[in-house]
């Protein structure tokens, strides 16, 4: 399939290259031709244009995929050696590692108490909730205050 492609590419860009030279003849220069044949000769920049992207876009993007493999495959490697050079153990950055996780802190796990907000009841019930307590407090604030200085 890839190969079709770059093979049609190749035609199409090879076409495109003798229609420009066909129509850069000096016989024809200055001479706008008639119907269809105008036509090809309106469109040729166009053409020419298309078929060198069909072949330009898909090598930069092989290219530049490479480049990235490339760089994927080093990334790889480097990985490998430290993971080797780790697993031989006994050296000065495995006693550093293993002295690190003697310091880390440990994972606060999060319960249902430590919760904020879910997504188990509607933002209507909540604010209705909210309001109710609200107002429950500030009754009880009253009681409070009135209590106090009437008595």
């Amino acid at each position: 399939s890839n190969a079709a492609a770059g093979g049609l590419g190749v035609v199409n860009l090879g076409g495109a290259l003798y229609l420009g030279q066909f129509l850069a003849q000096p016989a024809l220069s200055g001479v706008t031709l008639a119907g269809v044949f105008g036509l090809v000769q309106a469109g040729y920049p166009f053409l020419l244009a298309y078929a060198i992207l069909f072949n330009a876009i898909p090598a930069a993007r092989y290219f530049s995929t490479e480049k990235k493999n490339t760089e994927i495959k080093r990334r790889n490697s480097s990985r490998r050696k430290w993971l080797n050079y780790l697993q031989l153990g006994n050296n000065s950055v495995t006693r550093k590692l293993q002295a690190a996780k003697k310091l880390r802190q440990n994972m606060r796990r999060l319960g249902s108490e430590d919760r904020v907000y879910d997504t188990t009841s509607s933002v209507d019930s909540l604010t209705a909730d909210r309001e109710q307590d609200a107002m429950k407090r500030f009754d009880e604030m009253l009681d409070s205050d009135t209590s106090s200085k009437w008595e």
